[in-house]
């Protein structure tokens, strides 16, 4: 089975957001035990570990689903004009495809979660 094949089965076997979102959370805490083998971390989910798993999970759909655009705005610094998501004026901020807008000329506080929404994919 590919990486995307485990992906797509990870992300259809569970129901519920939540349940998805502390898996990846404990998961990524396991991995970060492992690349600096020290036990200081707490045994419980932070609401930063949750941030870190839904970015994370958010990163590998849409580099699912929007490998093309990712790479065009890596590349060239935006989308092609076919593509289904240009009208969007979509940006690249800290590794998630997020809608540019209008709203990039209104002064918000946390600009990269309030100023620039995600940009999302209905069905996987």
């Amino acid at each position: 089975m590919t990486a995307s094949g485990k992906l797509h089965e990870l992300l259809v076997s569970y129901s519920s957001w939540t349940v998805l979102q502390k898996r990846v959370a404990w998961l990524l805490k396991f991995k970060a035990y492992l690349q600096h083998r020290r036990d200081d971390s707490v045994k419980y989910l932070t609401t930063e570990d949750l941030e870190r798993a839904t970015k994370a999970i958010v990163k590998l759909v849409q580099n699912k689903v929007y490998q093309e655009e990712i790479g065009d705005l890596r590349k060239r610094g935006k989308v092609k004009s076919s593509s289904g998501i240009v009208r969007l004026r979509p940006v690249l901020l800290n590794g998630i495809l997020r809608v540019e807008g209008r709203i990039s000329e209104a002064f918000l506080k946390g600009a990269d979660d309030g100023q620039h929404t995600c940009i999302s994919y209905q069905s996987l």
